[in-house]
């Protein structure tokens, strides 16, 4: 009977050692699954930041186009504010030489240059500004003649002033 004893006490310490070998197997798979799961987690968290920071960029990108076009109508807006002031700065000068004694100048003569320096004042500004009357006549699509007619009348209006 010893010997079977022996043989029950070999199986049961050979039980017991494929049950601790099961559960270190079982620990481990639990620990590989854990980190696994971390690993997952922390690529999810990684893909919704980077998400939410492509969100954040496109709502920048267009408060920057909306404020491009805001910056664009407010350069227009000063752009045709500077042509009034000029119109207007015009007919307060013309009205201050038809107010001078000795120096009055027929209506219709006056209301006549006003009118030419109107018509002709991106001619005239492009001039006094320093450009040539062949680049003046290919940026506006006017014939060369007429360039050089406008400056040549604008400047014996200054003259005449």
């Amino acid at each position: 009977m010893g010997n079977g004893n022996e043989s029950m006490l070999t199986v049961q310490i050979l039980m017991m050692g494929l049950i601790l070998i099961l559960i270190a197997l079982a620990l481990i798979l639990l620990f590989k699954k854990g980190k696994e799961d971390r690993e997952i987690r922390s690529e999810r968290g990684q893909e919704i930041l980077k998400t939410e920071e492509q969100g954040r960029e496109a709502l920048n990108a267009k408060k920057i186009y909306r404020m491009a076009r805001e910056l664009e109508d407010i350069q227009e807006e000063m752009i045709q504010l500077k042509k009034e002031q000029k119109q207007l700065h015009h007919r307060i000068d013309s009205y201050r030489k038809r107010q001078e004694p000795g120096k009055e100048q027929p209506f219709d003569q006056v209301l006549n240059q006003s009118l030419f320096q109107q018509k002709n004042e991106d001619v005239l500004q492009r001039y006094e500004e320093g450009m040539e009357p062949g680049e003046i006549a290919r940026s506006l699509g006017k014939s060369l003649r007429e360039v050089e007619m406008v400056i040549k009348l604008g400047k014996q209006e200054n003259r005449g002033d």
